[in-house]
């Protein structure tokens, strides 16, 4: 990457009691803000249990042909997110 700003992700987890009230979008979007004022431009993460419904909707994108260290277990998928400096997480976010 040419700004070499790339952020990880490993780990966000909600209780599936609070499952529904927008915990994790409410995470999602503080984490947008935090990156994008830090001059992160691309997110990556590797979807679990399921999670990858949930990452595409607050647009992440499946990375074709991707290898996933199968530790993560059965389905995993790796998935991106791409951001411009000039992005809005609060009007960029389905």
């Amino acid at each position: 990457m040419e700004d070499g700003k790339h952020l990880f992700l490993h780990g966000l987890a909600i209780s599936p009691d609070s499952k529904g009230q927008g915990i994790g979008r409410a995470a999602v979007l503080k984490l947008f803000e935090v990156a994008r004022l830090k001059g992160v431009s691309r997110k990556s993460l590797v979807a679990v249990q399921g999670s990858d419904s949930f990452w595409s909707r607050v647009g992440f994108y499946k990375v074709k042909d991707a290898n996933v260290c199968a530790s993560y277990g059965d389905n995993a998928v790796f998935m991106e997110k791409v951001l411009t400096n000039n992005d809005d997480p609060a009007t960029n976010f389905p």
